[in-house]
Formats: C-alpha cells, structure tokens, sequence
C-alpha cells in the first residue's frame, strides 16, 4: 500500500487552475522534493493532500484511504506550512501541551518534553512564542507537527527564512524522520539541500507536473523551468 495517491487532482479558482490533472505517488518511506515557481501550485497540493482544502475534482488517498471520508486517517497526516500555527502569547510549552491534547496524545506532558529535547528547544520552552526569532519560531512549529508522529510528513519551505544553523537542524530532523519510516513530501526552493535529503524531484509548471523523477535529470529540468539555465553558477572562493 503507497503512502500517497493523488488521481487526477484539480483546482480551479473561478477560472484559473492552481492544479490540473496531478497524479503522484509515494512510496512508503520515501522522501519526494516538491519545486517550481511562485504560483506553480506547490503549496495547494500540499494543502489538498493533507485533507485541508477540497480539490475541485480527482481523488488523494492517504495510506489506502480517502481522509475526507475517513476523518481518523488524518492523525497519520502531519502538514508543516507557512505560518507557524502557535499562539503567540503563550509560550512555547504551553502550545505543544494544548496541541498534544488536541492530538489525543496519551501522556501530553511527556511528549512535549521528548520533543522539546529532540528540537533542543528547551532555552526558550518557556519564552512566550511572539518573543522568539523566525528561525525558533519556525523550530517550536515543527515541534508542534511532530507531537502526533505522523506517519506522511507534508512540509512547505522548510529552509525558508532560516540562518545556516537553522536549516542544518531541519534537514537533520527530516533525516531522523525518514530512518523512523515516515514519507515526506517537502515543497522547496532551495533544490540541492532539499534533493540531498530526498529520493527524487517532482516538478510542478502552472498546476502540472512537468518533471517527476532522479536528482540530476531534475536539476537541468529545475534550472529550465526555474529561468536559471544558460545563468553561470557563482563560483565559491
């Protein structure tokens, strides 16, 4: 049984596609880089995939079964997207306890101290979430996506706005997610961070897939539709 299915999968707004005809699948425990322009319909894929927007017409199945009908198939769903999704005012403790008991988590307090360690959360556990730099704030959103142990990780932008260090601890996150067995679907732009943790590119032109395969046939089909080829690479000195 794949880990995602989607059939056919289409969005329109009003008369503009966002998506058109999208077929993809995982394979459980595969890690797929998602790219392409602003616009390109990246972030509404991942949305529609997670059970959060209805697709205009087409089909997302999730580990065997539909999540809009099987509404207890979402637990196995853990979508990580722009905004951070905490409230600001309480601290960042108090966010991961209030959605581990939205989650059902069993002992909420003890997974929350398991995943305040594993982010290494802990110098600012305590700090309220609207005093925390993007890259913390970024790091306790995470958190908060992992307090379920979701088995399909959808991840929009992980890199996105974060220093050096931030996105070094991402990628190693993501690294421990894949040896436990999730399959992730990371949307990105930044392609050789994203496609150094991933098993293959897939590759979305004005709502359809344009490229759905290895790193290095991907990188020429990135740099294609991305405007970037025939540019010079920037030479580290």
């Amino acid at each position: 049984m794949d880990a995602l299915q989607t059939s056919g999968v289409t969005k329109v707004y009003g008369r503009s596609y966002a998506l058109k005809d999208v077929s993809l699948t995982l394979a459980r425990g595969e890690c797929v880089g998602l790219f392409g322009q602003n616009g390109a319909g990246k972030s509404t894929l991942l949305r529609i995939c997670a059970a959060l927007l209805r697709p205009s017409s087409g089909s997302v199945m999730v580990f065997g079964s539909d999540p809009w009908k099987h509404v207890a198939q979402r637990a196995a769903i853990g979508f990580l997207g722009h905004g951070v999704g905490l409230y600001p005012s309480l601290t960042v403790r108090e966010n991961l306890e209030y959605f581990a008991h939205l989650a059902g988590v069993a002992v909420p307090a003890d997974r929350v101290r398991e995943i305040i360690d594993r982010l290494e959360l802990g110098v600012y556990a305590d700090a309220e979430v609207r005093c925390l730099s993007r890259g913390w704030q970024q790091r306790a959103a995470i958190a908060r996506g992992l307090l379920g142990e979701p088995h399909l990780l959808l991840w929009d932008e992980p890199f996105s706005g974060l220093d050096e260090r931030t996105s070094e601890r991402m990628s190693e996150v993501l690294i421990q997610l894949r040896s436990g067995g999730c399959t992730c679907l990371v949307s990105s732009h930044d392609y050789e961070r994203t496609m150094a943790l991933c098993d293959r590119a897939v590759i979305l032109e004005r709502g359809r897939i344009a490229y759905d395969g290895g790193e290095q046939e991907g990188r020429v089909a990135y740099r294609g539709i991305m405007g970037l080829a025939g540019k010079r690479e920037r030479v580290e000195t």
